[in-house]
C-alpha cells in the first residue's frame, strides 16, 4: 500500500512522539508548511525549521510528565475507503468523539475543521488528532 505524502507525514509524527524523539526530518512537499504551521498555532508541536527544499526537521512538544501533546492520531480516508464529511456535520463529530484538531481536503485545498466549518466547506477526512 502506497501512503499519500500527508498520510506518510502524520505516521511519521505518530511513531516520533511513540518513541519520544524531540525531533525527526521528514522530506517536504507542497503544502506540508500549512499543516505545520497549524500543529503549531493549536500547539501540537514546537517548532519547525526548513532545513533545505526537500528536508523538515519537525520538533515534538512533550507536557511536564514527558508524555507527547500528540495522544492521538487517527488516519481516517486510504485510497479504498474515502470518508467524506459536510460542514454542518463536523460540529457535531467534534463534540461526540472529543478531537482537537482535523484536517479535511476541501476544494479549497487542505483546511482544519474549524477554516472548513467557517468557510461552509465539506470535504474528505483526512485524519484526527487528540
Amino acid at each position: 500500500m502506497k501512503l499519500t505524502k500527508i498520510q506518510d507525514l502524520l505516521l511519521r509524527l505518530k511513531t516520533a512522539a511513540q518513541k519520544k524523539m524531540l525531533k525527526f526530518d521528514t522530506p517536504s512537499f507542497i503544502g506540508i508548511s500549512k499543516i505545520l504551521l497549524d500543529l503549531y498555532s493549536v500547539g501540537f508541536i514546537q517548532g519547525y525549521t526548513i532545513k533545505n527544499k526537500n528536508l523538515i526537521t519537525i520538533y515534538l512538544k512533550y507536557d511536564t510528565y514527558g508524555l507527547s501533546v500528540l495522544r492521538t492520531i487517527t488516519l481516517i480516508s486510504h485510497k479504498s475507503t474515502r470518508i467524506y464529511i459536510n460542514n454542518k456535520q463536523i460540529g457535531s463529530l467534534l463534540h461526540q468523539y472529543n478531537y482537537l484538531w482535523v484536517l479535511i481536503k476541501t476544494s479549497k485545498g487542505l483546511v482544519n475543521h474549524h477554516a472548513a466549518y467557517h468557510l461552509c466547506l465539506g470535504g474528505e477526512l483526512i485524519a484526527f488528532i487528540k
